[in-house]
């Protein structure tokens, strides 16, 4: 092999590399540029790519000025090129052209170009004689450019400089490709990961932060989005907005954030009927053509927007919600663009089906748990009642013999009430330990945990509810029959999420908190749960732990729900407590005590 031919290969290799090497996008162009100036002579060195209006951006600079000083980063920020404008543009196709990659452009007097920024570079570099731009080409289109100006020494570039350069550039085009595809791996990987821990219940769940990330995500340098925008399906079966990020370009001034209609004549609405995803690669055109099919028309067209994917969030044989997403120039959605959205979405989709799913899950449980409750309880009085009526029927029997008319001796009396007296206080323990057991075995329950896991369970179909919450990390587990404490908690933050979602407030709020506390010398873990809601009328305060007293019967509502948990405090030894301002919500207080505790 020609000694030149290997020693540019191994110079090639080399370059490979170092760029390998680089794990950030700032670190790959720095060294890029760096293996550029060095290899091409070259006084300065520069990458641009292509930003989200379809602009050529300046990404970074290596060079030196007229007095041998490096040229620092921040000089000439504002500098752009449209594609094909001036010298550093011609390597990129136009806007509009049929061609998909660029070719190397270079000249060897700069003075003839006319270049856009002639007078600010003349004045950095002291010249300007020489330069070539030649495109980064990825894989489906050009998305920026490398360019060199004024060659060291004798000033002038050679067909060898192009061709060394559009190696390099080659090997830079594929790097920042790689970057663009492990950032795609890095969202898939990170939703995957939500999903099993969903799955397997250790996940810190928050739906609202899980799309918020992944809009984040989709408007990242790395891709061509301006604007993401998550929709989830209301209780309506509307389409309520979740979250929304964009660029910080982007005016959200006059655009109307309500809901929109699941029988809707626009394009979100269509996506939800029909279950396809939705791409327009000319905005401008079909919103003239059709403006109805497009919501916030007006918005779309004063932010300047050119193309738009709605892609539902398909789960239990229907939509869940939709994303959407916007860019700034027309984008042509290639089948790596589709297919990356179609798999988020698919993926953010099951977080809410399984989520839903655990969720009715666990309502269904506590439903059955309470009838089940209930029902235990009631069978259980009249299996008392019946097996020992015959019992209570002699009792009456006797206690007419002990009355002051019988002909009974005084000792005969007191021998019979002494056997009566051991008779009623052994019958008393045995219906205690009947009905404080009823089957169940105690075991330890972790208070936090459970109230934690109950609480995020609720709270992910409900974004718009602020929590507060405070747990008191140094509360013990307890012993205790943990379905009936479950049951409690959940009928507490139940009610507590109902009431602020019919009170309606400019700010829903939840607070939860756990302490520990000392009352009467006893110790006990205190549960708090609060609401700003409507709060509970003084005129039906006394009712609230009746069986069968509910204000939501309209709703569904069994009075059941707090009945059950002041049996269950009770049986325990426990408190429970609330206190109430109509207007401004309800604090429920539940006192546990550390060992079950039958005063």
């Amino acid at each position: 092999m020609n000694s030149d031919i290997s020693k540019k290969l191994r110079i090639l290799n080399e370059i490979g590399k170092e760029l390998t090497n680089c794990e950030t996008w700032n670190e790959l162009i720095r060294a890029a540029l760096k293996q550029v100036r060095e290899n091409l002579d070259s006084q300065v060195s520069s990458i641009f790519l292509l930003d989200k209006n379809k602009i050529l951006t300046r990404e970074g600079i290596d060079g030196i000025d007229f007095e041998n000083k490096p040229i620092p980063q921040d000089w000439f920020p504002e500098e752009k090129y449209k594609p094909g404008e001036s010298f550093s543009g011609k390597a990129v196709p136009e806007i509009g052209s049929n061609d998909k990659f660029g070719s190397p452009y270079y000249s060897n007097d700069l003075k003839r170009e006319k270049m856009k920024n002639e007078e600010e570079y003349s004045t950095i570099l002291g010249k300007l004689k020489s330069g070539i731009s030649v495109p980064l080409n990825g894989f489906y289109q050009t998305f920026g450019t490398i360019e060199v100006l004024n060659k060291n020494g004798d000033g002038s570039f050679t067909d060898e400089d192009i061709y060394c350069l559009t190696l390099i550039s080659n090997l830079v085009a594929n790097h920042i490709s790689n970057i663009r595809r492990n950032h795609r791996k890095k969202v898939y990987n990170e939703l995957t990961e939500h999903l099993f821990k969903i799955e397997s219940g250790s996940d810190d769940f928050n739906f609202k932060k899980i799309s918020s990330y992944l809009a984040e995500n989709l408007i990242a340098p790395t891709t061509p989005y301006k604007i993401c925008i998550i929709r989830k399906v209301n209780k309506q079966g509307d389409f309520e907005e979740l979250v929304k990020e964009a660029t910080d370009d982007i005016n959200w001034k006059h655009r109307n954030p309500d809901p929109i209609k699941k029988d809707g004549v626009n394009h979100v609405s269509e996506v939800y009927r029909e279950k396809e995803p939705f791409y327009c690669e000319d905005l401008e055109g079909k919103m003239t053509e059709n403006p109805d099919k497009f919501y916030n028309g007006v918005w779309i067209k004063e932010n300047n927007l050119k193309s738009i994917a709605i892609l539902p969030l398909l789960a239990m044989g229907g939509a869940v919600g939709t994303i959407t997403v916007y860019t700034g120039y027309n984008h042509k959605f290639l089948e790596g663009n589709k297919q990356f959205l179609n798999n988020v979405a698919y993926i953010l989709a099951s977080i809410v089906a399984i989520t839903k799913y655990k969720k009715e899950l666990m309502e269904e449980k506590h439903k059955l748990f309470a009838v089940s409750q209930q029902v235990g309880h009631d069978s259980m009085m009249q299996d008392f009642l019946h097996r020992y009526k015959n019992e209570l029927i002699d009792f009456s029997v006797i206690l007419s013999q002990l009355s002051g008319q019988s002909n009974k001796s005084n000792k005969f009396k007191e021998q019979m009430i002494y056997e009566r007296k051991q008779w009623i206080e052994h019958r008393v323990e045995e219906i205690k330990q009947e009905f404080q057991g009823n089957g169940q075995e105690l075991n330890l329950l972790n208070i936090n945990q459970k109230v934690q896991e109950i609480t995020k369970l609720f709270l992910s179909d409900e974004p718009d509810i602020a929590l507060e919450a405070s747990y008191n990390p140094d509360i013990p587990e307890i012993e205790v029959k943990s379905s009936e404490i479950e049951a409690m908690i959940y009928n507490l933050i139940n009610n507590a999420i109902i009431a602020v979602n019919n009170a309606k407030p400019k700010q829903k709020r939840l607070t939860i908190a756990t302490n520990l506390v000392t009352i009467s010398r006893i110790d006990y873990i205190e549960i708090l749960v609060q609401d700003n809601g409507n709060g509970i009328p003084n005129e039906i305060s006394d009712q609230v732990f009746k069986k069968g007293f509910s204000t939501r019967q309209e709703q569904g509502g069994t009075g059941r729900g707090l009945f059950i948990a002041k049996d269950v405090i009770d049986n325990y030894g426990g408190k429970i407590s609330f206190e109430s301002k109509v207007g401004q919500g309800t604090m429920f207080k539940v006192h546990i005590p550390y060992r079950q505790y039958v005063p």
